[in-house]
């Protein structure tokens, strides 16, 4: 069976699954903040601003972690939708989606905030005995997990897009995946320049969450060309044009850029 893959209903999932992705992180950080007893004042698509001086220790990790752990949870109910049988087609591969970019979000990010010194992670470790050897041995983690991710993900992804050889399973699932990332990432960046940050900052922030935490994307998808599939596995998915999709993508997006890019006070 052929899969039709429309590509502007793929574009609209990937913007809804991006944006959705980066503004509940943020808002997860909000909320974290207000229940161990700060102030959080301001939050946009590329961060969260506010008095936290009366925070404590414990609280200070729970702020950093909120973030991946929203994602987390985000990935998993991904993962669930694809144990429904019934669901195919353009909303199989948004569940797809919402589970994978919702994993690299914070396997990858994991990895890379200890090693470059910013972001949630460094708040989370900041202050613990050891903190270098930790910071080293969190990235080696993320490294794991992230590895991990992609396999798993690959998997989910193969009986979307079957075919006879592994060179025509990559024809189709790549395009996808591909797009899918750019658009993503593009949404990001295009809502930081609407940023409170400075511009160079902004955009650093923005495409590094987006464009660096999930070019695991790219191969995952030849991961799933390789996965040799059983008779029952195969389902071919045909990605065809949806309004209702491509309406959603728009207004999620525009939602994204023209609200939290410069950001909303708390």
């Amino acid at each position: 069976m052929n899969s039709r893959i429309h590509l502007p209903t793929v574009v609209a999932i990937a913007v809804t699954v991006y944006a959705v992705g980066i503004a509940l992180h943020e808002l997860g950080h909000v909320t974290a903040g207000i229940v161990v007893g700060g102030n959080p004042a301001l939050v946009s698509s590329t961060d969260v601003r506010g008095d936290w001086s009366e925070v404590s220790r414990g609280g200070d990790v729970l702020i950093g972690i909120s973030g991946s752990l929203v994602n987390w949870i985000l990935a998993a109910l991904g993962y669930c939708m694809l144990r429904v049988r019934k669901i195919s087609g353009a909303s199989r591969y948004f569940a797809w989606l919402l589970m994978a970019v919702n994993g690299f979000f914070a396997f990858v990010y994991m990895a890379a905030s200890p090693l470059i010194a910013f972001g949630d992670w460094v708040t989370i470790l900041r202050g613990f005995p050891l903190e270098t050897p930790l910071r080293v041995v969190t990235s080696a983690m993320g490294i794991a997990l992230t590895c991990w991710w992609m396999r798993l993900s690959a998997r989910q992804l193969a009986p979307l897009f079957p075919a006879p050889t592994q060179a025509a399973r990559l024809a189709k699932a790549y395009p996808v995946t591909l797009t899918s990332w750019l658009a993503g990432g593009s949404i990001a960046a295009v809502a930081s320049l609407l940023r409170p940050l400075e511009l160079r900052w902004a955009l650093i922030v923005a495409i590094a969450s987006t464009f660096g935490t999930t070019w695991t994307l790219r191969p995952t998808a030849r991961l799933a060309a390789r996965h040799e599939l059983s008779a029952e596995e195969g389902h071919a998915q045909s990605i065809g044009p949806s309004v209702t999709w491509m309406v959603a993508g728009t207004a999620i997006g525009l939602a994204f850029v023209f609200w939290l890019g410069p950001g909303v006070a708390v």
